[in-house]
């Protein structure tokens, strides 16, 4: 067989050159012609023929209520697992709550005696509703750049 292909590619027709110096570039053009029309033409219209038949093929009556039926007993499922979590953190809620209370019950608040001690003590300088980080703290208003104006001539 090799020796066949290399008479094709070698051999002559009588006028002294071979088949593959006279016909290279009809074989390159046939050669793009047919990558062209597989890739523009046969590839989409496969693509299309087997799309159709996976729509048909995913319509088909029997199948949409098998999957309807899996996805309705799918659903119940979540559903029942989703009110069982509920219910528990329902009670992890109300058993955390009852803790609080009875903590609560239990250990009553501390009130502070001392009124004069060293967390307390305000500082005598300072009012209680001024805030050296506000953006008004200053007392004046907030930086606000001159107007431009266009000049009057023309």
């Amino acid at each position: 067989m090799l020796d066949a292909i290399r008479s094709i590619f070698i051999a002559d027709d009588g006028s002294g050159r071979n088949i593959l110096q006279k016909y290279g570039w009809h074989l390159v053009f046939t050669f793009i012609a047919i990558y062209y029309l597989r890739e523009n033409v046969l590839d989409p219209f496969v693509r299309k023929i087997s799309y159709q038949k996976s729509y048909k093929d995913a319509t088909r009556p029997g199948r949409v209520l098998t999957l309807r039926d899996k996805m309705e007993i799918t659903r119940e499922e979540q559903q029942k697992k989703a009110q069982m979590e509920s219910d528990a953190a329902k009670k992890k809620r109300a058993e955390q709550k009852r803790e609080r209370l009875e903590k609560s019950a239990v250990t009553p608040k501390k009130k502070n005696t001392n009124s004069t001690s060293s967390s307390t003590k305000k500082n005598p300088y300072r009012s209680d509703s001024h805030n050296p980080m506000a953006p008004n703290a200053s007392g004046s208003c907030s930086y606000r750049p001159a107007k431009r104006s266009t000049g009057g001539g023309g």
